[in-house]
């Protein structure tokens, strides 16, 4: 039965902690997961290397999702 509990906590964790990373709409990752992902990637730079980041903004984009 504690086997049983376990796997299913960890399944429904793994599934909020999708839906927290990713757009309900269209299943992409969202600012949150990017964010995360970043985090990360500075954290683990090391000082001979470099890190470029480009972000594309869609103008109301968020107006056009909500259509």
């Amino acid at each position: 039965m504690e086997t049983w509990q376990q796997a299913h906590l960890k399944q429904e964790n793994d599934s909020l902690t999708h839906r927290v990373m990713h757009e309900s709409l269209t299943g992409l990752p969202n600012r949150a997961f990017f964010e995360g992902r970043l985090s990360r990637a500075l954290g683990n730079i090391n000082p001979a290397e470099k890190l470029a980041v480009l972000f594309i903004d869609g103008d109301r984009f968020k107006e056009v999702n909500n259509r």
